[in-house]
């Protein structure tokens, strides 16, 4: 089928031939979204989520004296690396932000 569409072959052959350009890409914006994961951890990690209310000992203190509009949604924060890099997809992508 690629021999009778002489465009849509050429455009299959530079889609195979940026494959790797691609992958090297990818990885490089896994690497930057890691490390700014862990950098948003570290610096917002302690910040109160929805819930935390709850929490025993100083955080839950904090988190009570904390006004309700300041909390952080459950679903985007900065607690751990894995919602962390979720967070930052999100925030890329515009997605319900």
């Amino acid at each position: 089928i690629f021999k009778t569409f002489k465009g849509l072959y050429a455009i299959g052959q530079t889609l195979i031939g940026a494959l790797p350009a691609i992958r090297d890409l990818a990885v490089m914006l896994a690497v930057l979204f890691y490390i700014f994961s862990i950098l948003g951890v570290n610096l917002f990690g302690s910040m109160c989520v929805e819930g935390d209310e709850a929490a025993t000992g100083l955080r839950g203190v904090l988190c009570l004296a904390t006004a309700q509009d300041a909390l952080l949604d459950r679903h985007a924060h900065f607690q751990g690396t894995g919602i962390a890099l979720l967070t930052l997809f999100r925030v890329s992508t515009g997605d319900a932000w």
